[in-house]
């Protein structure tokens, strides 16, 4: 009984472990823009509607499910700001939902 105790607490270290790796690499994923773009979030957008604006032109690789777990663990809780944004190349994800939602275009 105690093995398989210790077993199972050590499996559970090792998927915590784990996640937390994984969830730090997402962390650091970039848009995926090759020079200055200029983009633009609507009046009532949400990151989950930005992030579908985003993948349709290209600018976003990851699927959906990351960005808003991404932006769950990592993000505020504000809401983006309407408005024009200057995004560099290489720019974070973080980075730019920090942006966002300080309304630094």
């Amino acid at each position: 009984m105690m093995r398989k105790t210790a077993w199972a607490v050590t499996g559970l270290v090792i998927s915590i472990a784990l996640s937390i790796l994984w969830l730090e690499r997402l962390s650091e994923q970039r848009l995926s823009i090759n020079e200055p773009t200029l983009i633009m979030v609507e009046p009532g957008s949400n990151i989950i509607r930005l992030g579908q604006q985003l993948i349709k032109a290209g600018q976003l690789k990851q699927p959906l499910w990351q960005l808003r777990l991404l932006d769950r663990f990592f993000g505020s809780d504000g809401p983006i700001k309407a408005g024009e944004y200057q995004v560099k190349p290489g720019a974070k994800v973080l980075a730019f939902f920090e942006q966002l939602r300080s309304g630094q275009a």
